[in-house]
């Protein structure tokens, strides 16, 4: 918890395990730099978080009412130079301002260096009782920012705002409000419902404010929006995103998804120097499967709370199969021992993987 006096700095891999159960609680008195923390890190500077599963039995909640509170299920801030990639979150995110599924806050702290998040997934209930709310990010305050291949299917609720023109406390199925230059969001999909019961809802932007600059290419809309103005983004009068290939396609059918979208099966990459016991089934390179983005289009339109027409191209049907997160994904043969490590030969460390696996310890491997 915290900023300048506690943030994290180096490379934490989750090598495809699950943390579940995990209950964060942050009050007033939690207070730290004035500035209120929630989530698996306070603040993130110059650091790698990746291959890591947040359990439905998690909980991130904020029940202080500081105009400068922070939430997210992977942390709470994030400063400069940092990377989160394929993270899943399928806990409850609940905060009162500044609140998102994976990162809660983009800050300037220690400099501007551009950050990404890529290949996450939020399918936790994201809300706040004020402020910015977003099912990938919640409040993007500084540039630069990148989000790429990331998808949202929890319902995001924003219970705050003023008005239909209210920016600040907007609602979106990847990141609620901007007011910072250089927002990129790329080969995005939102499914689940948008409410903003006093502010603008968008189905991949929630609101741009001020005279800043963000693009939005190849990305999807499919779950209902609720609030004063909708739209696949919003923006105040006279801001203008860049908006390409992109389709809000609010209530229908996304047939990319399978069975109940609370189960997503991680899809980790392959990384044999990531895991040095070995395994004979780490043959596949990271990027080998669907999760390479679409080629941009090749025009622009530059429009205010609408989408353009052309059809998406990307396809990620195989990042998600609707299977519990709790069983091997990709193309493994059946196992009829319950899923222990049928590729690894040798009755010792089939054993052995089985008794981990009663331990509560689960590795997702692809």
């Amino acid at each position: 918890n915290g900023r300048a006096t506690a943030s994290f700095e180096g490379t934490f891999d989750g090598q495809g395990h699950v943390i579940d159960n995990l209950k964060v609680s942050v009050t007033a008195e939690d207070r730290i730099d004035n500035i209120i923390f929630c989530g698996l890190f306070g603040t993130l500077v110059n650091a790698t978080v990746k291959n890591l599963v947040i359990g439905s039995g998690c909980e991130f909640v904020c029940t202080s009412e500081d105009t400068d509170a922070r939430t997210g299920a992977v942390a709470a801030n994030v400063g400069a130079a940092v990377v989160i990639d394929n993270v899943y979150n399928l806990g409850t995110v609940k905060g009162q301002r500044n609140t998102g599924g994976i990162v809660g806050f983009l800050d300037g702290y220690l400099g501007t260096d551009a950050r990404t998040i890529s290949n996450c997934t939020n399918a936790g209930t994201v809300s706040t009782n004020h402020g910015p709310t977003g099912g990938i990010v919640g409040m993007v305050a500084q540039p630069s920012l990148t989000v790429i291949n990331c998808r949202n299917v929890g319902a995001v609720n924003g219970l705050g705002g003023t008005g239909e023109t209210d920016t600040f406390n907007a609602t979106g199925g990847i990141a609620g409000r901007c007011f910072a230059d250089n927002l990129t969001i790329t080969g995005c999909i939102n499914n689940g419902p948008i409410t903003s019961a006093n502010a603008m809802a968008g189905g991949i932007l929630g609101g741009m404010q001020d005279k800043n600059t963000a693009s939005i290419t190849d990305c999807v809309n499919y779950g209902e929006l609720s609030g004063l103005v909708t739209g696949i983004y919003n923006a105040a009068e006279g801001i203008t995103v860049t908006v390409t290939n992109c389709e809000n396609l609010a209530g229908e059918t996304d047939e990319s998804l399978e069975g109940d979208l609370e189960e997503i099966v991680p899809d980790f990459p392959s990384d044999d120097d990531d895991n040095p016991g070995g395994d004979p089934s780490d043959t596949e390179q990271p990027g080998d499967d669907d999760d390479e983005p679409t080629t941009p289009g090749t025009g622009e339109d530059e429009t205010q709370g609408e989408d353009t027409t052309k059809e998406p191209e990307q396809s990620r049907e195989s990042e998600y199969s609707g299977e519990d997160t709790t069983q091997p994904s990709g193309n493994e043969p059946a196992d009829d021992d319950g899923g222990c490590a049928s590729s690894v030969s040798g009755g010792l460390i089939v054993l052995a993987l089985c008794a981990a696996a009663l331990i509560g310890v689960r590795k997702k491997k692809d």
